[in-house]
């Protein structure tokens, strides 16, 4: 066997936060992201087609507010289903 085997290690102290930090870097320097100003589809793609892509995103949108909107109410309302059956 190797000598590397055979090394013991011995932590010390309390180890518990150990590696939280590890590939963290310090966001003080570094310059904020910016939204883009317009949706993110290609220029190359021609009006017509953006159009097409923009009215999808936003349908997809509205469609997905909805579900969630949805699916709060329908834990609210289990949620007072449950206090009248105590």
């Amino acid at each position: 066997r190797s000598q590397a085997a055979k090394i013991k290690v011995n932590p010390r102290g309390n180890l518990w936060a150990t590696g939280h930090f590890m590939g963290k870097k310090s966001v003080q320097g570094s310059p904020r992201l910016e939204p883009p100003e317009e949706p993110a589809v290609p220029v190359a793609f021609g009006p017509s087609l953006r159009a097409l892509l923009e009215d999808m995103v936003e349908l997809l949108t509205r469609e997905l507010l909805k579900i969630l909107l949805q699916e709060r109410l329908l834990d609210e309302n289990q949620g007072k289903y449950d206090l009248a059956d105590q």
